[in-house]
């Protein structure tokens, strides 16, 4: 049997007190080993004893324990049982070693093929069960990736109506801001507007106060120069009508005096005449004379034009002359006139003035 163990010093001053060199030190620890493995193989079969080193390593590390502290020695690792041999006149352990190793001939070979049919039902199984781990995978991806499409349009359409509300809201403080700024801004102009509206109205107030005592010096001045020219004219006016009645007065007295001179002469005339007789016929005269030559003349051009035969029964021309001047003079006329009535009213007269006239006789009268 081979043991293999592994020590160190723990206390070297207990092991010094112990031994007094190396070698002596390594044939008390080999013997201790030795006490420890016969102890404990001692009340175990060879079977059990190969098929559980790792145990048995265990527990001769556990013997020795105690006894190697009080060499000042304690192990490294666990004592390791390597190998079992029979020695050269006993052939036990090789017996066993045989049955043991056909016995696990056996066993490896009734547990291959336990094995292989184990790993081939496994395998079908296992195939039955990839399929169906495959078609539940695959439904899973589908269901995964319908979901997964599901969740992403949710999220997507989540964050898009995020986006929106996010969008909404900046917008609506935006305009918010906007109209806060606009409304200062109309203040501001507002303000603005007021106070040049007070500078015009201050500015209009001096302007008209201008204009007012502008206008009122100039209607002052207006007034001065029309009451002045008023005046000049009201004088030129004054004068010129004094002018004018001076010479009115003047051009009166003087066309009196026109009228009067020819007045005041024929008075004087009128004066003379009345006094002398003479002289007025003298004047009557010279006006028949005036006139008979006017009628003379207009019957000379009468006579000129008219068909007029005389038939003078008073003896001579000049009296059948003289006559016919009758004619032509207002007691003439009459007595012609008397005489044409006279011949109307007979029918011979009558016929002899329609025939001279023109006009037809009446049928009633025929």
């Amino acid at each position: 049997m081979d043991i293999k163990s592994f020590f160190r010093i723990s206390d070297s001053n207990l092991a010094a007190q112990r031994v007094a060199s190396f070698a002596e030190l390594q044939n008390q620890l080999k013997a201790i080993v030795q006490g420890a493995v016969r102890t404990i193989l001692a009340s175990n079969q060879i079977e059990a004893i190969m098929q559980g080193r790792a145990t048995f390593g265990e527990q001769f590390t556990h013997e020795v324990a105690a006894q190697l502290t009080n060499w000042g020695v304690v192990a490294v690792k666990n004592i390791e049982l390597m190998d079992i041999r029979d020695c050269q006149s006993s052939a036990v352990i090789h017996n066993i070693m045989e049955k043991k190793k056909s016995y696990i001939e056996m066993e490896s070979r009734t547990e291959v093929a336990s094995n292989m049919k184990t790993a081939q039902i496994a395998e079908i199984e296992a195939q039955r069960e990839t399929d169906v781990k495959k078609q539940l995978a695959l439904q899973q991806v589908g269901i995964q990736t319908a979901n997964k499409d599901r969740e992403v349009g949710i999220a997507n359409e989540q964050s898009t109506q995020a986006i929106q509300e996010e969008q909404r809201v900046t917008k609506e403080k935006e305009m918010a801001v906007i109209k806060v700024a606009e409304v200062n801004q109309a203040e501001i102009n507002k303000q603005v507007q007021l106070v040049k509206a007070e500078q015009d109205k201050q500015a209009g107030i001096i302007q008209a106060e201008g204009i007012k005592q502008r206008v009122t010096i100039n209607a002052e001045g207006e007034k001065a120069k029309a009451v002045l020219d008023a005046e000049g004219l009201l004088e030129s006016k004054k004068r010129e009508s004094e002018g004018i009645a001076l010479e009115g007065n003047a051009r009166a007295e003087a066309e009196k005096a026109m009228q009067l001179a020819p007045v005041q002469a024929q008075i004087v005339l009128a004066k003379e005449i009345g006094e002398n007789v003479g002289y007025q016929q003298y004047l009557i005269t010279v006006e028949q004379i005036k006139a008979n030559q006017v009628v003379g003349v207009e019957q000379a051009k009468a006579l000129e034009k008219a068909d007029i035969k005389i038939i003078a029964n008073s003896g001579d021309a000049s009296s059948g002359i003289a006559k016919l001047g009758d004619v032509l003079t207002a007691k003439g006329g009459t007595s012609i006139g008397a005489m044409l009535e006279g011949l109307v009213q007979t029918e011979t007269g009558k016929a002899v003035v329609d025939k001279f006239t023109g006009s037809k006789p009446s049928a009633d009268k025929k």
